[in-house]
Parts: C-alpha cells; structure tokens; sequence
C-alpha cells in the first residue's frame, strides 16, 4: 500500500492485511462447510 493509501485508510498496514486475511479465511471456511454439508446430504439420498 502506497504512501495516500496509508493516509486515506489512516490505519495500520499490517492490521487492515490481517483483518482481510481473517475475513477471507472465514469466508471460505463458510464454502467448505456448505460445500461438505451438500455432499454429505447428496449420499444420504
């Protein structure tokens, strides 16, 4: 992130990286569990 960005967010780098990180790890911990869910589902039938 270039020097504008810094001050536009006003906040620190590497926590805005870790809060994306976390967000994007729970997002696809939601797809694997739906995604799971579905085929464990479709073998019952």
């Amino acid at each position: 992130m270039g020097t504008k960005g810094i001050e536009i967010v006003n906040m620190d780098v590497d926590k805005v990286i870790k809060l994306l990180n976390r967000a994007f790890a729970d997002e696809w911990l939601a797809y694997y569990q739906y995604w799971l869910g579905t085929r464990v589902i479709a073998k019952k039938r």
